[in-house]
């Protein structure tokens, strides 16, 4: 599934980008061949995805050994269905990101509100109805379907409101400078893929099953804040591309910075939560008590944090144009955190896990808050940290609070 959604880089952010700032500029012509040759694109993605995905599950499925071949059965149900749900991504993205350079935020976030609501009720209906795994792929193609045929309908009626060009106009193609962008796109994702990943990768090779699962766990439910933290850079992706064709300064940075306080406060007030419910929650999915170290589960909490900064900084970058330096210096913070994973694992066991993915995200950081500074003319610190010091230290007090909570309840 994961070698499949490498098809789409994600088109829909040069798409959101490009039409936001013909969009501003009042240009209906290049705003409709945006449109149409991203849809175009998309359409291209889609369908790729259906050939190889399908191509691809036919050669999974033989390297499964089940006994019980039902498993076999409804594996294979699971895997087309997730194929076809992955197929509609970058045809929504785009319906999505028409919204968006529109700044109809609203709406486009209303219809991905009800289709995300769909999914927990589409997935519990399944495993009621004994579909096994299928649930889980039905939970994801629903929304989905939900989303395009939500998006089709309000497309249609904000393009008689806001543009003059018929949609389906190709002499007005714009494919080419598109296309010109994807390649960085693919970079990226590549990238930021192996980022995201290689803790539970290199978990599962080096240590065993028990801490392998713990460390998967961990991650997931802080990257589960993540979800919605990064959110936020999607709703205001089309504001600062708008703040940035306008060329104003000022404006620019008060949008960054109210992006990134928004963002920072919805992340550390989730992983505030998850350090204070950690341990119930590893015992409610695994049934039994997992918890060694509270330092670990604090390192992999700002490991996740600064990841998830990293990839908003990466945002507000796309919102720019700038696809070049996001791909290059996504590449330069893959290859040092690969380096240092295996570097620090032989010195620090365990904890080299966390430690690589800190130290490779800061350098990412400095790198990508410069070029930010430079395009913006914000403070250095202040993008780094648009808090007060006195949030800083509550924060540092949560963080005690909760060893100390840990240590009475006798999980340590």
């Amino acid at each position: 599934i994961n070698i499949v959604m490498l098809i789409d880089p994600g088109i829909s952010s040069v798409s959101s980008q490009r039409m936001s700032k013909s969009f501003s500029e009042d240009s209906d012509k290049d705003f409709q061949g945006f449109f149409l040759s991203s849809f175009m694109i998309a359409m291209l993605f889609s369908i790729f995805t259906l050939f190889i995905g399908f191509m691809l599950a036919s050669y999974a499925l033989d390297l499964l050994d089940y006994e019980d071949q039902n498993r076999i059965v409804e594996l294979n149900k699971a895997i087309k269905i997730y194929i076809v749900a992955i197929s509609l991504v970058p045809i929504y993205s785009i319906l999505s990101s028409f919204l968006q350079a529109l700044l109809q935020t609203f709406k486009d976030n209303s219809i991905n509100f009800i289709s995300i609501v769909t999914s927990p009720f589409v997935i519990v209906i399944g495993l009621m109805n004994d579909l096994g795994i299928v649930s889980l792929a039905l939970g994801i193609f629903v929304p989905n379907l939900i989303r395009i045929i939500l998006y089709i309908p309000v497309v249609l009626l904000l393009w008689q409101r806001y543009v003059e060009e018929r949609v389906i106009n190709f002499s007005n193609s714009r494919a080419l400078l598109l296309f010109k962008d994807i390649k960085f796109l693919y970079l990226r994702k590549f990238s930021s893929i192996t980022s995201e990943n290689i803790e539970t990768a290199v978990a599962g090779i080096f240590f065993s099953t028990e801490i392998a699962a713990f460390i998967s766990i961990i991650k997931r439910l802080f990257v589960a804040i993540q979800m919605f933290s990064t959110g936020i850079a999607v709703s205001t992706y089309t504001s600062l591309s708008h703040a940035f064709s306008v060329n104003s300064q000022s404006s620019l940075r008060n949008a960054i910075d109210k992006t990134i306080y928004s963002f920072q406060l919805v992340h550390l007030f989730g992983t505030s939560l998850i350090l204070a419910s950690v341990g119930p929650l590893i015992f409610i999915w695994l049934r039994e008590d997992l918890f060694f170290d509270y330092s670990f589960i604090l390192m992999m909490a700002l490991n996740v944090f600064l990841l998830a900064k990293l990839n908003l900084f990466n945002t507000i970058l796309y919102t720019s144009g700038d696809y070049k330096s996001v791909a290059y210096i996504s590449i330069v913070e893959s290859l040092l955190r690969i380096s240092l994973t295996y570097v620090l694992i032989i010195s620090l066991d365990i904890y080299g896990l966390p430690m690589a993915g800190i130290l490779s995200s800061i350098v990412a950081l400095i790198f990508i808050v410069r070029l930010i500074q430079e395009k913006s003319g914000g403070n250095r610190f202040e993008l780094l940290y648009p808090g007060t010091g006195y949030k800083l230290v509550i924060y540092f007090i949560a963080t005690v609070v909760g060893f100390y909570h840990m240590a009475q309840e006798g999980f340590l």
